[in-house]
């Protein structure tokens, strides 16, 4: 057995054997419950793989906890229940908690218009509240986004004077402030940044006196500077031509990421929405209360959580990824169940693999996969010609996402950027199940002849709705009149569009070469994870005057041709 064998085989057993030793009225159900547990995180036990902690919390008492694979690659050290991890953008429920303490003090409002704490953000002819950045309806683009349209890659180091440049520098908002959901890591950053200014403290110095401390999370701290060292956090990693590469945190902002924790110090989190130890029982009721859109819809976002249903039970969730770490933290409060997992591998599907924990202690849960695979067949039938006619690209007037629908052996496949093709299987002739996956989630198509769209279905809620693009072929002479030099006064970085070999090319000195394939007309999809959408803008002698480039939480960004 060499070392690492050695190590982790002792670490695993400390690690039962201290579940057990708390535990002590477990039997040998739960025995059978770990090894149910091992297998889901089986392929993260081996020597050259970063893998995760996980905890489950079932009435309040932290029933299991353990360690899977490797903390740190040079050294094949094994993780440990006590390994320091990133918690991403689980870290924005404990900036909402921040807002909703200052806000218990009477020292803010959640009503408040931002621009009373943060007067340098651009008057965009709306109010912006505090309450809008909270629940992500506030319109504003996310600066991840703008940071790729800007030409910043994941090796830069990224200062919170970046960020607040982008923020600031904002021509226009998504959308007006409520009228939709948008999640925007703009938001949370301004938000750290108003509980600092109220505060009259740094916001790292607050969230440890006001929340940390209080909860006992002594081995939690928000990483608000690229020289702050700490020995005990693991590093990520993200896979990259089948091998890890190490992929550090690289910048220096807080709010809407930037907690590092354990999972038993998150487990005193998670244990404070059901017996409050900072703030009110009011406040956590207030967290886990949906916002509103304008026209009196509820969003499907509460205050830094998810609100949704799964096997009939009611949840609170949310995820994040940063750097190469990945965090997801799920409540069910029918049950008093949670499940939370930390990573230091950026290839984890954190939801995916803490609903496969849920499932063994929901009451009556069955496996959804399996449920699939069983159904496979059962749909009803429908002749390759039938489906054919749905295949083809689609866009979100909204998002701007595109999404592609193929006829493969068969069977309609969904192929979203970056991921495998899913399977579907019908359910009508227009209404079509996807036969993977936790969550259940189907696509209902509407044909006329006018449009042909379909609607994105997650437990019977709409998502998101895509329309088909119709194809366009350009001549030659005809892509020559999208090139140009074409500036953005926003993001302050010029776009070189040529005509080369037949295609559309857009040069940057960041970026290297991005092609531009036509989706529809004036309107080209990238080959760039930089943005989905480049949309040409036309005046009134019909000539090319700019273009707008789009990409999900960030849309609309003008650049005007020089």
């Amino acid at each position: 057995m060499n070392n690492y064998k050695k190590m982790l085989a002792l670490v695993t057993l400390v690690s039962i054997q201290g579940c057990l030793s708390q535990h002590p009225e477990k039997t040998r159900d739960y025995m059978n419950m770990e090894d149910k547990i091992d297998s889901i995180f089986q392929e993260y036990n081996n020597v050259d793989t970063p893998g995760l902690v996980v905890g489950v919390l079932e009435k309040n008492n932290l029933i299991f906890e353990k360690a899977y694979g490797v903390a740190d690659l040079s050294d094949n050290e094994p993780l440990k229940s006590s390994s320091i991890l990133s918690l991403a953008s689980v870290s924005k429920q404990f900036t909402v908690l921040a807002i909703k303490l200052l806000e218990a003090e009477g020292r803010l409002s959640m009503k408040d218009d931002i621009r009373k704490y943060i007067p340098e953000l651009r008057n965009f002819k709306h109010t912006i509240t505090i309450q809008h950045l909270a629940n992500h309806t506030s319109g504003l683009r996310s600066h991840l986004e703008l940071l790729g349209m800007a030409g910043y890659d994941s090796h830069d180091d990224i200062s919170g004077d970046i960020i607040y440049k982008l923020i600031f520098q904002q021509e226009a908002l998504n959308f007006v402030p409520g009228e939709a959901f948008s999640y925007s890591n703009s938001g949370y950053v301004l938000l750290a940044e108003i509980v600092e200014r109220v505060s009259g403290i740094p916001f790292s110095k607050f969230m440890n006196l006001s929340i940390l401390k209080p909860l006992g999370m002594k081995n939690s701290f928000i990483f608000d500077s690229l020289d702050q060292i700490n020995d005990d956090v693991a590093p990520s990693y993200r896979k990259y031509n089948q091998s890890f590469r190490n992929i550090p945190v690289n910048h220096s902002y807080a709010g809407s990421t930037g907690l590092f924790t354990t999972i038993e110090d998150l487990s005193k989190w998670v244990q404070s929405f059901s017996f409050p130890q900072v703030g009110s029982s009011e406040i956590y009721m207030d967290m886990n209360t949906q916002g509103r859109l304008n026209n009196g819809n509820t969003s499907g976002y509460a205050l830094g959580q998810f609100v949704g249903q799964y096997k009939g039970y009611k949840l609170y969730e949310h995820g994040g990824a940063d750097g190469g770490y990945v965090a997801y933290l799920v409540r069910f409060p029918e049950t008093r169940l949670s499940v939370f997992l930390l990573s230091n591998n950026g290839t984890l599907s954190g939801k995916e693999k803490a609903l496969k924990i849920a499932n063994l202690f929901l009451p009556q849960a069955k496996d959804v996969k399996q449920e699939a695979g069983e159904n496979i067949d059962k749909g009803i039938a429908i002749s390759a010609e039938e489906i054919k006619k749905f295949a083809g690209q689609y866009m979100s007037k909204t998002s701007f996402l595109v999404r592609e629908i193929s006829l493969k052996d068969g069977r309609l496949t969904y192929l979203k950027e970056n991921q495998a093709p899913r399977f579907l299987r019908p359910l009508t002739k227009q209404t079509f199940q996807f036969i993977d996956g936790e969550i259940p989630q189907k696509l209902e198509f509407r044909i006329s002849d006018s449009i042909q769209m379909f609607s994105f279905i997650e437990n019977d809620k709409v998502i998101d709705a895509f329309e088909l693009c119709v194809p366009v072929s350009y001549a030659s002479h005809e892509l020559k009149q999208f090139a140009g030099t074409f500036f953005s006064k926003e993001l302050e970085t010029t776009y070189h569009i040529k005509y080369q070999n037949g295609k559309l090319i857009i040069r940057h000195p960041r970026m290297g070469t991005i092609k531009l394939s036509p989706l529809k007309r004036d309107v080209f999809i990238s080959d760039s994870w930089r943005f989905n959408i480049a949309k040409f803008v036309r005046n009134d002698l019909n000539e090319i005057d700019g273009v707008l480039v789009s990409k999900g939480r960030a849309r609309h960004v003008y650049f005007d041709k020089q």
